[in-house]
């Protein structure tokens, strides 16, 4: 309640029958109508509020302004200013929320006797009948205009009635307040004026259910819902709903009549409507509870239907398989025995994959994850302008870095779905819009999406995606209606199934296959659906690569024929199928048996199965833990189950055979075609595109790139017809993903270009402009001669295998992932060649390539990931033995060397021990160090190609140290030579990895890595690139993992001009207690430079709360920049080095376009609160933290604590050796990152670590 403890109580008032407290407050350096200043804040507070949490609370009144004014300076309130502003306000505090304003009228003299001018009384233009009735429905001759509302589905049923021979049956229920619904004319039904409302209602859920009658007026966020009737409904007995006398609220919008069970009763029971009357105040309906037909019969069956346009057959399974995954050959987990037949996966949620439990399971027992709810539609977009969607990671953030970081592959799931969808997506000024924006909006999140993900997880294994998901009724028989989906809504039919799936097989990887997926897809209504839209697609063209099942399945049914018999159906489309969700409820207690029939029946289909993912990982984690029988998964609690053993049996049976029939005999036809006149045109987009280009990044056509042509993209995205651009203009705007079109991403590319974060323009290009199409005109006919000869092959369906052989060539260019603890890497470029890599234990290896062609291109390499939040010269002793046989052929060149990259700046380096004919030199100055033993040249080269960072080309820096005598083993101490570069005064950037690194250029040749360790011991506090503190004067206190960690920071430094103050005595009583912290220091806040440097040489972490302490909400892009720009340079001028990139949001607040602004920079908010901002006592932030402590919220999390409160201090005075005592240690938030071995993303909000 405002405005919270510590507020200067003035009394109270009672205005408008309401009784308010009134109080003061003051703001001390904060934003106000005259810049930053401190002033107080006046208050009037009603004593009780007319709000709940979590429902929609229906407010007005009329509030006498004035009258507060009055009270206000009775009670001694200085009330001489001039006013300024009077407005009805709504705000939210860390929450979320929504509100639909119907009205404000501000009278500045008074309401006078006319307390709503200009309202007009609603007129009722519809009478009722002869009879008193405004309609009726008896469902004799159909559904009477009544619809499915949410997920349930209606239709007539002749087997129970009330009156007549039929009623509306409703049915697929997933939460209380789907049911069945009908609009109201609103000629006839007018607000405030009272009718009767009545219907008999029918369940057989074996129970008595309330079921309830409800009136919705208006719709969105600013829909009304009122409660018309309600009865207690005794299984199989038609029960009377009615209201005789309700009055309609005045609330306006349109209305719609609905039958639902009341919320949160849990009921969710399909139900049946019948005789439904509504009329005149009064009148009530002939229907009793007892009468009309009940049968014995089970539900009714829905008539299946669909599309069954007939399509050409496609190019086989095999074409649409992703297979690119890893597992142990003869390992224990799960996927080592599924390995052989598909992939194995599991869902999984962002606070699992947190934990280090989830982890190790996951790794040890799955090869493929999917995100349970982070990528779905309202999870991804951060919001919608114009055309164009606005995509955010952040949700799915820490499963695609785990994901990515292992190896581990990904499904995406999912885009278009009727379900969890923003209608921002669909809407704009509370309309629909129309399919031609809709087609837009769908292919920019589709692109958007896509881009974000190569942008920020480049190695990231995204082998599938879910275009649509669940498209059909609940059982099938046809799509979901307008009132279920809004894709169904705006677009009116189903065209915008197959223009995602165009759109996602345009921008997506080409490794990435695209899929259809639903549930109940065994029963044989949905199965045709599936079928029928699959065959729909397939006609367009090669958009779609399978059907995903999502197998939520009861021990009671499906059986594993029926399951079966759905596979078959999908086989036969000559497409790839993937089980996408399994579960199996233990409804008739018999799951145990079900399982092993469900993973023979998936081992039997295995050539046309890519992947099988169970949706969770153990029973406490799924959805389905407590429907029908519960016990959905084979593990709980981690462990496996007892017919957990019963699928492995049967996953090695299938794969011992699987194995023993990879070697076959097969009739290999080969060709021998008479070459005929033929006249081959390549088409280059790249050319065409740069011929339409006067200026790249000039969107205005000014003759120069700046702010103005990025205001001018974000125009045009806004408001298209007012800002539309020519285009001869959106040819020169398009520069991120050119040939793409025009997004958002090219204003920030724009702006990162003007902060030179990008060297040159278009930062990147669209894959259709990278990979053109060929066209090929044959102009006379060929002959052709065939002869046939037998050759024996060997497959294997899952080419990588951990401890075995993997092999570049003939269209596979990479492997890349963890192993043993070693990363690695075989690369091949797309000029031709082949070679292979053999994986041994630890990190040795053998290999041989044959790269003889033109420009070809070679590299096997194994080593040390690192996650490049620390300067390479931060990261410790880093030392590496190794041991080779190593020999290549007198063509081209090769070399043996220590490889890997720094991002911040940008640079690919190289320590290189032997080379054949050729290896780099200088092409300026170069120096000679001597590092262990041995005498290295080091210089510097410039270089443009393909980065790390997006496998996109640019100009970056590479760094040499060549031995002068050649060697195949020895040690290398690989920071010595990061220490003699940044010696040379290179700058050093952040470091990514360390590998032995064994490369061809336009060879062949061999090598047997015996040997390979890394070590690293020692290194800095791990601030994200704080550096430099070698030379100072205090000892930084190690982390004790043994401890648990959290990170009380500290915010508004540097506040101190003496060493009495706060701020020194919190750096001392940290220091005390062997503990370091965060410090956010604002730039034009900083007393003195000698708290900074104390600060710095008591090992603290020194960070960034901006130059000004803005609202940076309300700054451009370009400001916001400039805030972090300008903090960091005077820290790092006070220190010497580079600070902590760490910054806390001022307010603790952010949008889309800070994260756009600051998009290398973690952004931290905090976790918990200690209010010490707003008053709080010593004793109120000491038993803030010590509960959290106490309650195991402390562990992990990010505290919000100001240096400049005396109250501050005396906490931590008391708080840091209570913790001590109990297990915690406090550190800096980088270190607490490192030890928990989490990365801090730039762009995003971190409020844990």
């Amino acid at each position: 309640r405002p405005p919270g403890n510590g507020a200067e109580s003035k009394g109270t008032v009672t205005l408008d029958g309401n009784t308010y407290d009134i109080a003061k407050t003051m703001r001390y350096n904060q934003p106000s109508l005259d810049g930053t200043a401190t002033f107080p804040q006046y208050w009037s507070i009603r004593k009780t509020s007319g709000s709940a949490n979590n429902q929609m609370n229906k407010m007005s009144g009329t509030i006498h302004v004035g009258k507060h004014f009055d009270a206000w300076s009775k009670a001694g309130l200085d009330m001489s200013g001039t006013l300024y502003e009077v407005s009805l306000n709504i705000e939210g505090y860390r929450s979320n929320g929504s509100a639909n304003v119907k009205s404000v009228r501000v009278y500045e003299n008074g309401l006078g006797d006319n307390p709503n001018p200009g309202t007009t009384t609603p007129v009722q233009t519809v009478k009722a009948d002869a009879n008193g009735n405004y309609f009726t429905s008896t469902f004799e001759s159909g559904k009477d205009n009544w619809t499915g509302r949410g997920d349930a589905t209606v239709a007539t049923d002749s087997s129970d009635y009330y009156d007549g021979s039929k009623s509306l049956y409703v049915s697929g229920r997933g939460q209380e307040w789907n049911g069945c619904a009908i609009s109201l004319d609103s000629g006839a039904f007018v607000p405030g004026q009272t009718y009767s409302f009545s219907t008999a209602v029918l369940q057989k859920s074996g129970k008595t259910v309330t079921m309830q009658m409800s009136l919705q007026q208006g719709d969105g966020n600013g829909a009304s819902y009122t409660s018309i009737a309600t009865a207690d409904a005794k299984s199989n007995e038609w029960t009377k709903l009615e209201n005789t006398k309700f009055t309609i609220p005045e609330n306006s919008g349109d209305m719609i009549l609905y039958i639902e069970t009341p919320q949160d009763s849990g009921d969710l029971c399909d139900f049946y409507i019948d005789a439904v009357q509504v009329s005149e105040s009064g009148k009530a309906s002939s229907v009793k509870t007892g009468g009309g037909t009940v049968s014995e019969s089970s539900t009714p069956t829905p008539t299946p239907g669909g599309d069954s346009t007939p399509v050409p057959s496609g190019e086989g399974v095999a074409a649409h398989q992703n297979l690119d995954y890893t597992y142990k050959k003869g390992g224990s987990g799960f996927k080592d025995h599924a390995g052989p037949l598909f992939r194995l996966g599991t869902s999984v949620s962002a606070g699992e994959i947190n934990t280090s439990q989830g982890q190790n399971f996951i790794k040890q027992n799955y090869n493929s994850v999917t995100c349970e709810n982070e990528m779905k539609p309202d999870s991804i977009v951060a919001g919608v302008n114009g055309d164009n969607v606005n995509i955010s990671l952040r949700n799915a953030d820490p499963i695609l870095k785990f994901a990515e970081q292992n190896g581990i592959g990904v499904r995406g799931h999912t885009f278009v779905w009727y379900s969890q969808t923003p209608n921002s997506l669909f809407q704009e000024n509370g309309r629909d819009v129309s399919a031609d924006r809709m087609n837009k909006r769908l292919e920019s999140m589709i692109k958007n999406t896509f881009a974000a993900i190569k942008q920020n997880y480049p190695n990231l294994k995204l082998h599938s995606y879910d275009v649509c998901n669940e498209l059909f009724v609940n059982d099938g028989g046809g799509m979901r209606p307008a009132s279920n989906s809004g894709w169904v809504r705006v677009y009116g039919n189903d065209s915008f199934v197959i223009n995602a799936f165009k759109y996602a097989r345009q921008y997506a990887p080409k490794t990435t296959k695209l899929y259809l997926n639903d549930y109940n897809e065994y029963m044989s209504a949905k199965t045709n659906d599936l079928y029928n839209m699959a065959k729909k697609v397939m006609a367009e063209g090669d958009y779609i690569d399978g059907i995903g099942m999502q197998s939520h399945l009861d021990s009671r049914y499906p059986s594993a024929s029926e399951y079966e018999t759905a596979i078959k159906k999908f086989e036969s489309l000559g497409l790839d199928v993937q089980v996408t969700e399994l579960d199996i409820t233990n409804s008739t207690g018999s799951n145990d048996k079900l399982y092993p029939q469900i993973f023979e029946v998936i081992a039997k289909h295995a050539k046309n199965i890519s992947c099988v993912t169970l949706w969770g990982t153990t029973d406490e984690r799924s959805w389905r833990y407590r429907e029908n029988g519960g016990s959905p998964l084979p593990f709980a609690n981690y462990q496996p189950k007892s017919f957990y053993n019963d699928i492995i049996k049967i996953l090695d049976k299938y794969s011992a055979e699987m194995e023993k029939a990879t070697t076959t005999t097969t009739t290999t036809t080969t060709t021998t075609t008479t070459k005929p006149a033929t006249t081959t045109t390549t088409v280059d987009p790249k050319v065409a595109l740069e011929a339409k280009v006067s200026k790249w990044g000039d969107a205005n056509k000014d003759g120069t790139v700046d702010m103005g042509d990025v205001v001018l993209i974000m125009q045009s995205l806004a408001n298209p017809n007012k800002y539309a651009l020519t285009d001869a203009q959106a040819a020169n705007a398009d520069v991120n993903q050119a040939g793409g079109g025009v997004t958002t991403n090219d204003a920030l590319t724009i702006q990162k270009f003007l902060l030179g974060l990008v060297k040159s323009l278009p930062e990147s290009y669209a894959e259709s402009i990278i990979n053109p199409p060929v066209v090929t005109t044959t102009t006379k006919k060929a002959t052709t001669t065939t002869t046939t000869k037998v050759v024996t092959t060997t497959t294997t369906k899952a080419p990588t295998i951990s401890g075995e052989k993997l092999s570049v060539g003939n269209g596979k260019n990479q492997y890349k992932g963890t192993s043993d603890g070693y990363s690695y890497e075989i690369w091949l470029d797309n000029k031709g060649g082949s070679g292979s890599m053999t994986l041994g234990s630890g990190g040795t290896f053998n290999t041989e390539w044959s790269a003889q062609v033109s420009s070809g291109n070679f590299l096997a390499r194994r080593g040390m990931d690192f996650d490049r939040t620390k300067k390479a010269t931060d990261c410790g002793k880093i030392v590496m033995d190794y041991a080779a046989d190593y020999s290549a052929s007198s063509q081209g060149n090769s070399r043996l060397c220590v490889y890997g990259w720094m991002t911040d700046p940008l640079v690919e380096y190289y320590i290189i021990e032997d080379w054949v004919n050729w290896r780099p030199t200088a092409q300026g100055g170069s120096k000679t160090v001597t590092i262990d033993g041995a005498e290295y040249e080091i210089f510097t080269l410039d270089h443009y190609g393909p980065t790390i960072l997006d496998n996109q080309s640019r100009n970056f820096k590479q760094y040499f140290s060549v031995r002068k005598s050649k060697r195949t083993s020895g040690t290398i101490t690989v920071s010595d030579h990061f220490k003699a570069w940044a010696d040379a005064g290179w700058n050093i950037g952040n470091l990514t990895e360390v590998a032995l690194n064994v490369e061809g250029w336009e060879s062949s040749g061999k090598a047997n890595v015996s040997k390979l360790t890394l070590n690293v011991t020692g290194g800095s506090t791990g601030q994200t690139g704080q550096t430099g503190q070698t030379g100072q004067t205090g000892t930084t206190p190690t982390v004790d993992k043994s401890k648990k960690l959290c990170a009380i920071s500290f915010d508004d430094g540097a506040s101190a001009t003496s060493t009495n103050d706060p701020g020194y005595r919190i750096i001392n009583a940290l220091a005390k207690n062997n503990m370091t912290a965060t410090f956010f220091n604002v730039g034009s806040w900083i007393k003195t430079n000698e708290q900074i440097k104390y600060e710095f040489e008591k090992g603290m972490e020194v960070a960034n709360h901006t130059q000004t302490h803005p609202h940076l909400g309300q700054l451009g892009s370009q400001q916001i920049r400039s805030e972090w720009e300008q903090c960091n340079s005077k820290l790092k001028g006070i220190i010497g080095t580079e600070p902590s990139h760490l910054m806390r949001l001022p307010y603790l607040e952010s949008n889309g376009t800070v994260q756009s602004a600051l998009y290398d920079i973690p952004l931290i908010s905090c976790a918990i609160d200690t209010k010490d901002w707003n008053n709080a006592s010593t004793n109120d932030i000491v038993n803030t933290i010590k509960q959290a402590a106490q309650n195991g919220s402390l562990e992990g999390a990010i505290v919000l604590c100001h240096e400049n409160y005396a109250t501050t201090a005396a906490a931590m005075e008391q708080v840091l050796p209570w913790l001590a005592q109990n297990g915690y240690q406090n550190v800096s938030i980088s270190e607490m990152a490192k030890a928990h071995g989490k990365t801090l993303a730039g762009g995003q909000v971190h409020t844990r670590a």
